[in-house]
């Protein structure tokens, strides 16, 4: 069983303060440590789990001896939260023995739980032949964006992308979009006190080869342009630095005295967490290798900037920001996607080896486009978050307008807030509720809606872009046809040419009528009018001469006999 547990404990009042309680990999360990504090009390804890291994079929409960069932068991987290994670992500190859499984809006309300999928990319640095195989058909060695080729994570076993990315001094490498779900549950409890759980999945470190071929290491891997877009303002990460109290509160676990066990378990959690949580406090910026690490880092160096209340949303603004980060580096490498095959594909002529390949490339650029998902996964986010348009409205995009309504979040409420209150045109809104887009670096919302944006302007560029390889198609379709049409008519002239001579020559067949013969001029003097009849019906009825013909020998006949 391989994961990662990280509890972490807030102030009761909205200072600075906070308290990491448990490091651990252990199954062991992390049961021993939940009677430490009671289920149902007056803290603040959030749970963030890495979940890595052998996933969890998709039924109603989760099996005996697994990290989710001890979760399960203390927190009272539904079996089913931890089988939804793991529920097939984006599918870029359909196959049917694994349709995704939808959810309504409505059943997953972002203040108490919700699975978003999301993308992060990685740049593989290791040599190209370790992530090749020979093909048992071809005898041929496999690169992972060749077609047929399945790559899926051995740890989550969702689908792999991969691009291949050329540059001069690297030479050819690749370029890993992995999907991955973060979950986030939450439970209120009397006295202002709450839990909340984060299941997020590890980064690649294996692959598997069509479901079933040797594992692929992917361990040699860097983030791609920094994993992610940073989100924190300059004047959040002024205000961040930890104070000498707030370390100095880490390690202060009072203890009971007459409770040996329970005292050992204490001292064990301290000495945990003081060296994981000091890596945390001394390291400048985020490490950017993997979700669960990036989540612990914010939560443990940023946690006053949650703006601690009775509720526990404020814990899901790290992992939506983080999640919008991501979809931002793949916005820009769908952009770029959009760029290349817009400004190389009208320039390609299949002339020479090298043309014939670079259109080979943006062909296989177009073939592989995958917009359409990450829209999707954006979209789901906003459904989530309940942002929806109006049904009367028709515009393409989420722009701020009345039209547009959601349920207010923990994002926008005010200290009165009713969770019941539907946000709708502005001059119902509260006065102490903001507007949609919100100058509030807090609200995920205006990012979302952005990310949506932006992702429909690339699937709009890549439509037309469709639109105009077909026109062109079409057009060089054209061009080749009238250069058949040409290329008949002409054989159409010389046949006419030769038909009357050959049947003028079965007629003259005799001896007498040959090259030798007596009477060879007349078929010749036979020949040439016909061929020069047939030539004149051709174009007579071709031009339509008859009717200027007929319209004259009308003419004809009523100037003589009309008088």
């Amino acid at each position: 069983m391989n994961f990662r547990l990280s509890v972490i404990d807030l102030s009761l009042d909205d200072s600075a303060s906070r308290l990491t309680l448990l490091e651990s990999s252990n199954l062991d360990e992390v049961r021993n440590f939940f009677p430490v504090i009671a289920p149902r009390n007056r803290g603040r804890r959030i749970f963030i789990l890495e979940r890595s291994g052998a996933y969890l079929p998709r039924r109603p409960r989760v099996p005996d001896g697994t990290i989710e069932k001890a979760l399960s068991d203390h927190l009272g987290t539904p079996e089913t939260f931890f089988t939804e994670h793991t529920a097939q992500g984006p599918a870029f190859t359909a196959n049917e023995a694994h349709i995704r499984s939808s959810w309504l809006p409505s059943s997953m309300p972002a203040d108490e739980i919700f699975h978003h999928d999301m993308f992060s990319m990685w740049l593989y640095t290791g040599s190209t032949k370790d992530v090749q195989w020979p093909c048992s058909k071809s005898g041929r060695r496999l690169c992972p964006g060749d077609e047929g080729v399945e790559l899926r994570c051995d740890a989550t076993g969702r689908e792999l992308q991969f691009y291949e990315l050329k540059s001069r001094p690297e030479g050819k490498r690749w370029l890993m979009i992995v999907p991955q779900r973060c979950s986030y549950w939450s439970s209120l409890y009397g006295e202002g006190g709450w839990d909340t759980l984060i299941l997020c999945d590890p980064p690649p470190t294996y692959g598997k080869v069509n479901r079933t071929g040797g594992p692929v290491s992917l361990v040699k891997r860097i983030p791609f342009n920094n994993g992610y877009r940073e989100f924190l303002p300059p004047s959040a990460v002024r205000h961040g630095a930890v104070s000498d109290y707030t370390r100095q509160e880490l390690t202060l676990i009072p203890r009971q005295p007459g409770e040996d066990a329970l005292a050992a378990r204490r001292r064990h959690a301290i000495n945990v967490q003081r060296r994981a949580l000091q890596e945390q406090l001394d390291c400048p910026s985020p490490p950017r290798t993997c979700m669960f690490d990036d989540l612990r880092y914010y939560f443990c160096k940023h946690a006053q900037l949650l703006d601690i209340r009775d509720h526990p949303s404020c814990v899901t603004l790290f992992p939506l920001k983080l999640i919008a980060g991501h979809f931002v580096v793949v916005h820009d490498f769908v952009a770029f996607q959009t760029a290349r095959m817009r400004s190389t594909g009208w320039n390609l002529r299949r002339e020479t080896a090298e043309q014939v390949r670079a259109a080979q490339e943006v062909e296989t650029a177009w073939s592989r486009f995958r917009c359409t998902e990450y829209l999707e996964a954006v979209t789901s986010v906003l459904d989530t978050l309940d942002v929806a348009r109006d049904s009367h409205h028709t515009h393409p995009y989420f722009y701020p307008s009345p039209t547009i309504y959601r349920r207010a979040t923990f994002f926008d409420r005010p200290r009165s807030y009713d969770p019941q209150g539907r946000i709708g045109h502005p001059e119902t809104l509260p006065d102490a509720v903001p507007p949609l887009h919100t100058s509030d670096w807090k609200s995920p919302i205006n990012d979302f809606i952005y990310l949506h944006r932006q992702f429909s302007l690339r699937r709009e560029d890549y439509d037309r872009i469709t639109t105009s390889i077909a026109a062109l198609a079409g057009i060089i379709s054209g061009r080749l046809g009238i250069d058949e049409a040409k290329t008949a008519k002409a054989l159409t002239f010389v046949a006419m040419c030769f038909a009357p001579l050959s049947w003028i020559s079965g007629v003259y067949s005799m001896e007498v009528f040959g090259p030798d013969g007596e009477f060879f001029w007349q078929y010749w003097a036979t020949a040439l009018p016909t061929m020069l009849a047939v030539w004149g019906v051709f174009f007579i009825w071709k031009y339509k001469w008859w009717v200027v013909g007929l319209r004259v020998l009308v003419g004809l006949w009523r100037w003589v006999f009309g008088s």
